[in-house]
């Protein structure tokens, strides 16, 4: 898979940053077993170098969870393993439905989508998809859907919880609270890490301006991130679903390692 599949290959990487505290194994006699567990990480902007004797567990303000629905254009971009962009649009149901949509030339390529059950990344051009639920990534980390889409717009829910060996230390910004480094440590070791950019002031509270994320993903390290147009976006407009209907038949279904080594 090359060209606009590993365009959009990024995508994966918000789910296997969510994976970091969950190693997840297929259970014997289901589909061919594999897994996604963020091993070490090299030298990262992301990431402090060192893990700290204390690990920050904060309080985030309950305002960073006041809003219901958000559209936003974005631009999602990757600097490893190669260097690639793509702009697109974001879509959030606050702790129901996120789905990014992700377009070149015009065209919709690609989308990452997740709700309360699943997660699914679809590449629209070569037809295939990757499907998992979304039972196994909040078993293992704790985290709900609306803690994910908290994450991600840099206004955290609450403190990842501590499973699995896996630490998370925080930066926050004195001032707003807002975090602006969240590093993950397995074992004492930097496994991942977020840095957010410089919030906007939006309707709904102050919102990171960008996301970028690295993460080590079956011994590759997977470094990205999201830019998000928020003098654009429209806050808690509209009604209804996000609209996504899942492959059809005429989609192939593959294994998150293998887009992990299309990389």
């Amino acid at each position: 898979m090359k060209g606009i599949a590993r365009l959009i290959a990024f995508a994966v990487s918000a789910v296997l940053l969510a994976a970091t505290t969950a190693c997840h194994k297929k259970q014997a006699g289901g589909p061919q077993e594999h897994e996604t567990c963020p091993e070490e990480m090299t030298d990262s902007p992301a990431v402090r170098p060192e893990e700290p004797e204390v690990s920050a567990g904060p309080e985030f303000p309950k305002a960073f969870g006041s809003w219901t629905r958000l559209e936003v254009p974005v631009q999602v971009s990757v600097t490893k393993p190669k260097k690639l962009g793509m702009s697109g649009r974001a879509s959030m149901i606050n702790g129901r439905e996120l789905l990014i949509s992700l377009r070149f030339l015009g065209f919709e390529v690609g989308q990452l989508y997740a709700d309360t059950d699943s997660v699914f990344v679809v590449e629209k051009v070569h037809k295939w998809y990757v499907g998992e639920s979304l039972a196994w990534l909040s078993a293992g980390t704790g985290l709900t859907l609306a803690d994910l889409q908290g994450y991600l717009l840099g206004r955290p829910l609450r403190a990842v919880p501590e499973l699995g060996g896996v630490r998370t230390v925080y930066e926050l910004n004195a001032t707003t609270s807002m975090p602006e480094i969240v590093a993950f440590y397995r074992n004492g070791t930097p496994a991942a890490g977020i840095v957010y950019g410089a919030p906007a002031t939006t309707p709904t509270g102050l919102t990171a301006s960008s996301v970028s994320i690295a993460a080590i993903a079956g011994g590759h390290e997977i470094n990205g991130g999201i830019d998000y147009r928020l003098s654009q976006a429209k806050w808690d407009s509209g009604g209804g679903s996000l609209g996504f209907r899942r492959p059809g038949n005429d989609y192939s279904r593959v294994e998150l390692s293998r887009i992990i080594k299309s990389l």
